[in-house]
Order: structure tokens, then sequence, then C-alpha cells
């Protein structure tokens, strides 16, 4: 409350309050007793903070410790090697990191200039030292007369929190990334004009810097540049074709596996040299894999990093697995749209023959005709729309079983299989709750 006054519980006299002694006796006994005080008092906060998560410090206007907590001499010397005691000046503390100690002595000076500061959240230290997160709310001291004479700072070390609030985000916007991709790739006619778009936004999110995709040209026996990013045009225009074995995409495509270089700058390697001579320092290169066979490769680079993280390694496999399905599912569109046209000229042709014939007989085989071309053309269509429902029941990101009437499982999806395992015949029961007869959610889904 602003009036209230800390009293000193032996001269019954306000903190700050000059009792004004008249002889130098006087005067140095006030003086005793007010660091006398002040001891208590920072014993007093030391025993009250002492093995709380809380750092807790206060310079007076010149901006010298009057008072910090063990918790706070510690994280200091962690940020910046130095042991300090009271009376040290916190801009000398930070000497050799000036950035740091412009930014701890202007929080202060606005504390002390009597400015409203609200709490915060600070990352702070050395990147190349010492760097964490921090909670901080600071406010002023005063004395009996309202006069500030220090700045006192709270702070909470918050940095797991941080980092667990930005894998959260991060993941977030990861599956709301790979969910679109899958979403316009799965539905797109023609996912070859979309790739580019599409890489070029999970490269952002990666922190890469340039991406690659090639696709195989089975009459040309190469690699054909289907999309990429990062290179100038003349080079994508110069690699525009490909051969099996050569350089990074070469041998994943002839091989079929995938390749991880780090450190490229440093690290000789033949595979390399292409990438290494557009400054890229770490890169990935998957397969595109249908039906057993390699349909082309994607990969990404970075060039500000030497290495990539689990997490970004497994969101480009998801992105090549994506491309991969996709692909192929153009592939058989066009395969189904090549097999009507076929047929279509062959029942043509065959019209023309019966024509010669009698009427009743082409008749007859233009019926059969056409009903051959709609149950090829039907039975098709319902194949490929199965294999694309399963396809993308594969890649959702949640649990997903189909239960037959007799509580089976005739299907479960990737995500599923990875955490449960296969039913191997059991029933659902069975196998995920280990019962011997159907538990009241399956009953009530079977009815």
């Amino acid at each position: 409350m602003d009036d209230e006054k800390t009293v000193n519980s032996e001269t019954k006299q306000p903190i700050g309050h000059s009792s004004a002694p008249k002889s130098a006796d006087g005067f140095e006994i006030a003086l005793r007793e007010s660091e006398a005080l002040l001891r208590r008092t920072n014993n007093l906060l030391e025993a009250v903070t002492s093995g709380a998560d809380v750092i807790v410090a206060v310079v007076d206007t010149n901006y010298k410790y009057i008072f910090f907590n063990e918790a706070y001499k510690e994280e200091i010397k962690r940020l910046t090697g130095k042991e300090i005691e009271i009376g040290a000046s916190l801009p000398e503390t930070y000497d050799g990191m000036p950035k740091q100690r412009d930014i701890a002595k202007e929080h202060r000076s606005r504390v002390l200039r009597g400015e409203i500061v609200e709490p915060y959240r600070i990352e702070f230290g050395d990147p190349g030292r010492y760097r964490r997160v921090y909670s901080v709310r600071q406010s002023p001291i005063r004395d009996a007369e309202g006069n500030i004479i220090a700045a006192g700072e709270v702070a909470f070390d918050i940095t797991e929190r941080a980092l667990a609030e930005q894998a959260l985000n991060r993941n977030a916007k990861r599956d709301e990334l790979l969910s679109e991709t899958a979403t316009r790739l799965l539905m797109a006619d023609n996912p070859q004009a979309l790739v580019e778009e599409l890489c070029e936004k999970v490269m952002k999110f990666l922190d890469c810097q340039a991406f690659f995709n090639f696709l195989v040209d089975e009459p040309a026996g190469k690699l054909h540049l289907n999309a990429c990013a990062g290179i100038p045009k003349e080079e994508a225009d110069r690699i525009k074709w490909l051969d099996y074995g050569i350089a990074v995409c070469g041998c994943v495509a002839r091989d079929g596996c995938r390749i991880i270089a780090e450190d490229i700058q440093h690290v000789p390697d033949p595979r390399t040299e292409l990438v290494k001579s557009y400054g890229i320092q770490a890169y990935c290169c998957h397969p595109l894999l249908s039906h057993g066979g390699t349909i082309g490769t994607l990969s990404f680079g970075t060039k500000t990093r030497t290495s990539f993280s689990e997490e970004d390694i497994s969101m480009m496999k998801g992105v090549a697995d994506l491309v991969a399905v996709a692909m192929q599912r153009m592939h058989t569109v066009q395969a189904l749209s090549k097999t009507k046209e076929d047929l279509k000229k062959s029942r043509d042709e065959l019209e023309e023959r019966v024509r010669e014939r009698t009427a009743e007989l082409v008749e007859v085989n233009i019926k059969l005709a056409e009903e051959i071309t709609e149950r090829v053309t039907a039975q098709e269509a319902v194949s490929i729309e199965r294999q694309r429902m399963m396809d993308v029941l594969n890649l959702l990101p949640a649990y997903v079983i189909l239960l037959s009437p007799d509580y089976r499982v005739p299907f479960a999806n990737r995500f599923f299989v990875e955490r449960f395992g296969k039913s191997n015949g059991m029933r659902c029961y069975e196998y995920l709750f280990n019962r011997t007869e159907p538990c009241e959610v399956a009953k009530r889904t079977k009815s």
C-alpha cells in the first residue's frame, strides 16, 4: 500500500526516515542500526527465497547490487562466468556481453525512472555460452518519502516450458502443412504441377534454402527435373536431365535408398560436389517409391546448418511419400485414360469391321463392346478410388480401423498398426484389451 511504511522494530522509525541526529555519535548509531536492519532484511529475503525456483535481485540507482539471492548469483555465474558480490556493478558484470548488458540496464533504468514495466518474457544470454528464457517482473523500491531508491527484479527460468510450447506450435504447424499437402496432392488432377508450390512451403518451414524434385523418364532412361527452388534458372536448365548414379539424386534413384549428407562443405564426397557448389551444408534426398520401384526423388538442402534433426528428416519422408502416392495416382489415371482411348479405338475398329457384315451382327457386337468398356472402366474406377481411400487413411495422423460384424479388423491404418500392432485375425477386444467378449463401445458401434 502507498500509505504503508516499513518500520524498524528496534528504533520504531520508518526505514528511510531520518531522525536528524544532533551529534556524530547519534549519526553513527543510526548508521549502524540501518546497516543491521539491511542485513536482517537481506537474510530474511534469502531465507524466504532459498530453495525456491525464483531468481531475485535488487540494484540501487547507481546499478550496484544491494541484494541478490543464491539462485541469482548462480545464474549470473552461468551467464557471465563471474562471481558477483554485494556492491558489484551490474553493467560491469556484463562486460564482454554488450548486448546483454544494454538490455539488463535498460529495463532497470525504466523502473528507476518510475515507468510502469509490465511483466514480460525474455530470452537472455550469450547464444555461444548460456542462453535461457525467463519470466520477469520488475518494480521500484521506494523510501519513506516515496522516492525511488532501487529497482527490484523477480524472475523464473521458464526455458523448458518455452521449448515445450515452441515444440507444440511447430508440431501443430507441421501437421497443418502435411494435411494441406496431402489434401491438395491427392485431390489434384495434375499433382505434378503442384509440387513446386507445396515444396516451397515445406522448404521454408524446415528452414531450408533449396529443394529438388526429379522424376524418372523411362523412355529416356534418365531423371528429369520436375521442380526446384534455390538455384538460378540457368543452373536449373543445366541439370534438367540427370543420369542414374550421378550426384546424390542419381544415386538415390538408382539404389532406391535415402541419402543424408551432413557438413558437406568439410566432408569430401563425390556425390555431393554438385550441391556443395550451391553453398549447401546439409542435404537429404528421399526416393519416391511406388509398387516397389522408384519413380523419382525429392530432396531438401540447407545453407544455415550442418545437419538435420530427426523431426526434419521425418517430415521430409512424409512429404516424399505423399508426392509418391499422388504421382502414382496420376500415372494410374493416365493409364486408365489411355486404356479407355484404346478401348474406344478398338470399338471403332470393331464397328467398322462388323459394318461390313450383317446389321444384326453389328448391333450385337456394338452392345458387347460397350458393355465390356463400361465394366472395365467401372472396375478400374472402383479399384482406384478404393486404393485412394486406403492411401488417405494410411496418411492420416489418427487411429483408424474398420470392424466387421463379428468384431474382427479387416483394415487398420499405418498409424494404428504402428501403435497397437496387427490383429492377426483376432477380434478387436481380444488383441486390444485381452477380453473374452466385446466391450460396451463395440456393442453400441455394432448396433
